[in-house]
């Protein structure tokens, strides 16, 4: 049941506290004015300061004091917003469209600004809908968005959602329609801003991020929901390069940022991380538009932090990594990086089906779809969910020929595997037999973009990193196989199918 909690135990789990702005990590702020505020819970018994409340420029953090009130260094340029803190939402933000997903303030206003919460009980198990690269081009692939994704979100309680970013592509005269649909859905959406997101003509990064800041708010931020925060982060950089060439990067501001909200975060609550770039990828990893340079800059702030995952998107592969924390000692945990499927897979290419929608299967042969992060206290696990194809398994198996000479190969393409995931299979009484991790091309994914649907230019397949291969003996008079296939996945869960295999002569 969630907690119901009291006005007083209520600001007494905020604390009163306040932190020291700025960071030896931080850029010097550039101050034109000073911003001033107040922090007030509104419930029944009517309006009060609220202390213990974190705010921020996205640089420096500060806390409310005794009675709600803070201020702040700002530049006139400057979002100003609050963190939301765990058991109060933003007032009137339940079930609202993305705006309202962090409250943020101009700083040039030169008003004070109050920022109003009211109580909202939290469990603390809680699910929240994972998203990334819907990215349509046209009003028709937007229909394919609503159909084929939002249609299959609405089904699934979750307490909000998260889009990792390349929201339309380059299309940004479909955000106001985009709104709109995810209104209807009744959650409250947090953005990143991915590359296909900005503003193309614009010079430099705050320039290039105008719409997005008017459609979504601040470029970065953070909110905390029952044990676990979570950080909404930009590291699509621009100023780096020349033309609309980019690079993945946070930069020392956002890094700071992370690390002040983190010193007001216990330590054995869960940090979940999301942005648009991978931290690192199998795809492209010498490619600096699709890794992040200062990565281990951010994973060096989470060497304390036993419960912290972080999630992206941008590649349109599925990607699980387990990076080293620097500055450990061998054999702690390593950061689990989860790189997302993209919602329009293969850039909304391929044959179309009964419903006119593209197949949209990866170029790695993962369906097109978006993942569920189901939080329990400071624990978590993902479930990958197919788009429109409710009956579709979570993994393809066929037979392929041998890599070793023998008759064939068993192949199996585990949707959302990674390279904790096991499997095994076995054929009759046999024994289970392991099969291992092999970088391959699926096959159907090349069958499906060597044929006559239609397809973007640029979409070719990719290696895939969740592919298992295993030697088949020769099963004379056995062809057809009924094989059992046992997969334990990235967090210790077990499921077990069978499928039917045919090896045909061409």
């Amino acid at each position: 049941m969630p907690p119901t909690l009291s006005r007083r135990q209520m600001l007494a789990t905020l604390g009163s506290a306040a932190l020291t702005a700025g960071s030896a990590n931080a850029m010097p702020p550039i101050t034109t004015d000073v911003v001033r505020g107040r922090v007030i819970v509104a419930d029944e018994a009517g309006r009060v300061g609220i202390p213990g409340v974190m705010v921020s420029n996205g640089r420096d953090v500060v806390l409310s004091g005794g009675d709600g009130s803070w201020s702040l260094p700002a530049r006139a340029h400057d979002d100003i917003f609050v963190i939301k803190p765990p058991h109060l939402r933003l007032a009137g933000s339940k079930g609202a469209g993305p705006r309202l997903a962090a409250d943020a303030r101009p700083a040039n206003s030169g008003e004070a600004i109050t920022f109003v919460l009211e109580p909202s009980p939290e469990p603390e198990q809680f699910d929240v809908i994972l998203l990334t690269d819907t990215q349509p081009d046209s009003e028709e692939e937007l229909d394919f968005v609503r159909d084929d994704i939002l249609a299959r979100i609405i089904e699934r309680p979750a307490a909000f959602g998260i889009h990792h970013g390349d929201v339309v592509s380059d299309a940004l005269h479909l955000l106001p329609r985009y709104q709109e649909l995810l209104r209807a859905t009744g959650l409250t959406w947090h953005h990143c801003v991915g590359n296909h997101d900005l503003d193309r003509d614009a010079a430099g990064n705050y320039a290039a991020r105008a719409t997005w800041r008017r459609t979504f708010g601040p470029r970065w931020y953070a909110f905390r929901c029952a044990r676990a925060v979570f950080f909404v982060l930009d590291n699509v950089d621009l100023e780096v390069a020349q033309g609309d060439r980019y690079e993945g990067r946070f930069g020392p501001e956002q890094l700071a940022f992370v690390q002040q909200v983190l010193t007001q975060v216990p330590r054995d609550h869960l940090v979940v991380l999301s942005a648009h770039i991978p931290l690192r990828s199998y795809l492209a990893p010498d490619s600096p538009s699709d890794v992040t340079a200062d990565y281990a800059d951010l994973l060096a702030l989470l060497a304390d932090r036993p419960h912290a995952v972080s999630f992206a998107g941008h590649l349109h592969t599925t990607e699980h990594h387990y990076l080293e924390l620097p500055g450990t000692a061998s054999g702690l945990p390593s950061h689990h990086h989860h790189v997302l499927t993209a919602a329009s897979g293969s850039w909304w290419s391929g044959p179309r089906d009964a419903r006119g929608i593209p197949c949209a299967d990866s170029t790695d042969g993962s369906p097109n779809g978006f993942h569920v992060l189901r939080v329990n206290g400071s624990s978590y696990q993902t479930d990958f969910v197919p788009a429109g194809r409710k009956d579709l398994p979570h993994l393809r198996a066929g037979l392929h020929p041998s890599s070793t000479g023998g008759t064939c190969d068993l192949m199996v393409n585990v949707f959302d595997g990674g390279p904790r995931t096991r499997v095994s299979f076995r054929i009759g009484s046999e024994e289970w037999r392991p099969l291992h991790l092999q970088a391959m091309h699926d096959p159907l994914v090349c069958r499906m973009l060597q044929g006559a649907g239609p397809r973007k230019a640029w979409v070719e397949p990719t290696l895939s990193s969740h592919i298992w291969i295993a030697p088949l003996a020769q099963h004379p008079g056995c062809l057809p196989l009924r094989v059992e296939l046992r997969v334990v996945d990235e967090y210790g869960r077990r499921n077990e199918t069978s499928v039917l295999l045919e090896q045909r002569s061409a």
